[in-house]
């Protein structure tokens, strides 16, 4: 469980990675939501992204994120890390640019293109000239013929000319840089003693005036919520389980067919060298067999250990991985193996044999599901008896109990499932599914009968509401008195630290004040106007107000342990010269944020020239066959 977190952890923050590039390049803002027709997965003006082009993308890059780490990406995944958005943002992105660029009649000519292709990175050997075969390799991998790359990388070519039209003469001013670093990286340092605060429990009890009065200030902090009193019907399936004994001729034939379900599979732990080139991988798998130690060689290789894919079933593995991986002996290293991507030297360093399930080990699970199966059955039938009493107007009370069902009453209920004690409600649906319906139903009415996530069903009818309202002084006596005291205690190390001021505006020494005080002078660490680190600072508000003060000067301030007087000792400035290089990266982020900025103004006015609408209901349909 800790790898597959470690390993989501890992994904989340390549894709938040891959996201923030693709806002910047392709953009992504305000998409509204269409209806699209019937197998096209959005339309951007008069070009369709059609289900099989987004399939084809949202596969490739699925696939490069499993060839990555080892393991498969499944629909889910790919919905939840993002996977799915960017996918889409970038074909919409790309259909805008492409409307655009040939109503501008851009041209990329033959000879570009080639030019491009030759002096991609990817396709050139080891002297640096373009490899015919890597190229090949690549179209074989994406899935793609040599005429629809090149088709594809003309038109990368065209929304590239036309990014580069709107936003290359960006160039922010060697001035604003500097100015911006230096009001960032500019830091201030201050000397300051706590005035702390009394013991709130050392403070007498307020009068019954004081008490009145606070309270009346302060009785939105002591609100009951709303509460609604109920009248609920549940059906659940394990109220409806038969008493009879499921018949053993029935668990029988059960185990027969779920067999497979309870079948404990091998699991091998595996290691493996992932290598671009195949003739790499073939040189570094002959090496292994030479007596070259495998951890050594994936060191020498690839800077780094072998990668762990965990210990994993057959099924658990990319499809191209699963056989040779299982066919092995363990400690010995297989022979290269082509992945979607890459390709993979793989050792199996252990072995847990897989198992098949015994009928005793398992009866009582079956028995159990094969009685849960029937009394579903059984409480569809009543559910439908009680809603047909209901439609036929009779009243809860009657429809309950013409259906054999029991009418509950709770008196009192909060939107978060408690009563009036603070005690969660018992014996109620899942409160994600229930309460939306008993918010949802007004006073007086009775919801429709709802099923729940685990089979139920329930249905409820609002008899009350009691509307949000103070809680009674009588009833939170002593918390009202417990945050005056609090709020007492406080206000005496607020006026101590006004006094305080005073002097140390006569006297101008923060130190002499703390001596005859008998206070502690602290030193704060040098900090910018942006720290709100708790160990750097006594309170995270002391920073703004530190950048507002000339060295010398003085402020107060509450933290959460009474009242802190801060006099500004230091201004340390941003130094330009030993700081060029990070300049230079300001004016690089400066920069890009601001052709961010009028690229997504650019998209803007596509999206609102062309028009984008997309139909969610193929995208979904699309996930669901992954």
């Amino acid at each position: 469980m800790k790898s597959r977190n470690l390993f989501v952890k890992i994904v989340t923050g390549i894709l938040f990675s891959l996201l923030i590039l693709s806002f910047a390049v392709w953009g992504i803002g305000d998409i509204f939501r269409g209806g699209g027709q019937a197998r096209v997965v959005a339309k951007v003006g008069e070009v369709e992204i059609d289900q099989l082009q987004f399939s084809q993308d949202l596969s490739r890059q699925m696939n490069q994120l499993s060839q990555r780490f080892g393991t498969r990406i499944d629909a889910e995944q790919a919905r939840n890390l993002g996977i799915v958005q960017q996918v889409l943002s970038q074909s919409i992105s790309r259909a805008l640019f492409d409307q655009r660029a040939a109503e501008l009649r851009m041209i990329v000519t033959d000879d570009a293109v080639k030019a491009r292709l030759l002096d991609d990175p990817m396709f050139k050997d080891q002297f640096g000239s373009f490899n015919r075969d890597r190229f090949i390799q690549v179209l074989r991998i994406t899935n793609m013929s040599e005429g629809a790359y090149l088709d594809s990388l003309r038109r990368d070519m065209q929304r590239q000319q036309l990014v580069g039209a709107v936003t290359s003469a960006v160039t922010p001013p060697q001035v604003l840089a500097e100015a911006l670093h230096a009001y960032e990286n500019e830091r201030r340092i201050a000397d300051y003693i706590l005035v702390a605060a009394p013991d709130a429990a050392n403070i007498a009890e307020p009068s019954a005036t004081e008490l009145q009065a606070f309270y009346d200030s302060n009785s939105n902090s002591y609100m009951a919520p709303e509460y609604r009193g109920l009248s609920l019907v549940q059906l659940r399936p394990e109220d409806v389980v038969s008493e009879s004994a499921v018949d053993e001729a029935d668990i029988r034939a059960e185990f027969e067919a779920r067999r497979a379900e309870f079948a404990v599979p091998e699991r091998r732990s595996i290691e493996q060298i992932v290598l671009t080139d195949e003739a790499a991988a073939r040189a570094a798998s002959e090496r292994i067999a030479g007596g070259v130690d495998f951890a050594t060689l994936a060191e020498e290789l690839t800077g780094a250990a072998p990668i762990s894919l965990g210990t994993v079933a057959r099924g658990e593995l990319l499809p191209e991985l699963g056989e040779p991986a299982f066919a092995l002996e363990p400690g010995v290293a297989g022979t290269p193996v082509r992945g979607p991507l890459s390709w993979h030297i793989l050792r199996v360093t252990e072995i847990i044999a897989g198992r098949e399930p015994e009928f005793d080990e398992v009866r009582a699970n079956l028995e159990a599901d094969i009685a849960m199966r029937e009394a579903v059955d059984s409480m569809i039938s009543i559910a439908n008896q009680f809603d047909d009493e209901l439609a036929g107007g009779a009243g809860l009370e009657e429809a309950a109990g013409g259906a054999g069902l029991r009418v509950r009453r709770i008196e009192a209920i909060d939107s978060n499932g408690l009563d009036k004690t603070g005690t969660a409600v018992a014996d109620v649906p899942s409160l994600d599914e229930f309460m939306p319906v008993v918010r949802e139903t007004a006073v007086g009415e009775t919801s429709l009968l709802t099923e729940t996530s685990d089979g139920g069903y329930f249905i409820v009818r609002v008899d009350t509401i009691e509307d949000a309202a103070p809680r009674p002084l009588a009833e939170i006596r002593e918390e009202a008195i417990a945050d005056w005291r609090a709020g007492e205690a406080m206000k005496q190390a607020g006026s101590r630290a006004e006094a305080l001021l005073e002097q140390l505006l006569r006297s101008g020494n923060v130190a002499a004040l703390a001596a005859a005080e008998g206070l502690e002078v602290k030193t704060t660490e040098a900090v910018t106007r942006f720290e709100n680190d708790p160990d750097k600072l006594p309170a995270p508000q002391l920073a703004s107000q530190l950048f507002q003060l000339a060295v010398g000067d003085t402020t107060s301030l509450a933290s959460d342990a009474g009242h802190i007087i801060a006099e500004l000792k230091e201004i340390v400035p941003a130094d330009l010269l030993a700081e060029a290089d990070q300049v230079k990266q300001t004016k690089a982020g400066l920069g890009q944020a601001i052709q961010n900025d009028l690229l997504e103004q650019y998209l803007a006015a596509l999206r609102q020239d062309y028009g984008v609408s997309i139909n969610d209901a193929v995208i979904d349909e699309i996930l669901n066959s992954y």
